[in-house]
């Protein structure tokens, strides 16, 4: 019988797991998929000496060995989640709650100048008031975009003036404020060659970089290009069967 060829075409998920030690070893907690991702690959990299005699007149390698080890892994995501939004940008997202009878004082209002509600967006019940107190109309004195948070003057007011509002709430990302976070990253796929066989990669301690890119004007779906680094978990036995940094599970099909 002829020996069964095995090639790989992969698809799958990727999950971003917290970590919990379980005595005295880490594991894996809780997980968020990441959404579809076109691409997930990773590199694994080593750091080689190689010294050459010199009495053969050929200079000829005779010792070579590693002094270091390295791994990195790289995907491409496409959910606008705010979860994924923190993982590109290194940042921490608050869920901003509605609140009602806000106020931005303006010192001077321009025509064809846009002003912000102090940085709000999502604002609804909006008054804009002159400096005098008397209220301005919208469409003739200026334009909105309430759910931006934005409005453009249509007449000059060279005493500025006030604007109340409420808003109904949104999420925050900020960038660079997340803590140097380590994650458990699985990988849950399957072979499109091998009737769609499982392959289930685990890397145990994982930091994000920020994202290589974020497309926030394009033609097609945004993407996150997104690079992280597999490290050395030390709570792993390093004589184990799964090694300190990861391992990668196979099932053939029959």
């Amino acid at each position: 019988m002829a020996e069964k060829r095995i090639y790989y075409r992969g698809q799958g998920k990727i999950f971003a797991y917290t970590r919990k030690l379980v005595s005295g070893v880490y594991q894996p907690d809780v997980g968020i998929w990441l959404g579809n991702a076109p691409d997930f690959a990773l590199t694994m990299n080593v750091t080689k000496v190689e010294h050459r005699e010199s009495y053969s007149g050929q200079n000829l390698v005779d010792v070579s060995y590693i002094t270091e080890k390295t791994a990195s892994l790289t995907a491409t995501l496409e959910e606008f989640s705010a979860f994924n939004l923190g993982l590109c940008l290194n940042g921490s997202t608050t869920a901003v709650a509605a609140a009602t009878a806000k106020s931005v004082t303006y010192t001077e209002l321009e025509a064809g100048r846009t002003y912000l509600f102090g940085g709000d967006i999502n604002v609804k019940n909006v008054s804009i008031e002159d400096s005098s107190s008397v209220a301005l109309t919208l469409d003739t004195d200026y334009t909105l975009d309430a759910e931006r948070g934005s409005f453009t003057m249509l007449t000059d007011q060279a005493g500025g003036g006030t604007a109340e509002y409420d808003t109904d709430g949104y999420d925050l990302t900020a960038l660079f404020t997340q803590p140097d976070a380590e994650w458990w990253v699985r990988f849950e796929g399957k072979n499109m060659l091998d009737n769609g066989a499982p392959t289930v990669a685990d890397f145990f301690k994982v930091k994000f970089d920020p994202a290589q890119n974020l497309g926030l004007i394009s033609a097609e779906i945004a993407q996150f290009q997104i690079a992280a680094s597999p490290l050395a978990d030390e709570t792993q036995p390093a004589s184990g069967p799964l090694g300190q940094f990861g391992s990668i599970k196979i099932v053939r099909s029959a």
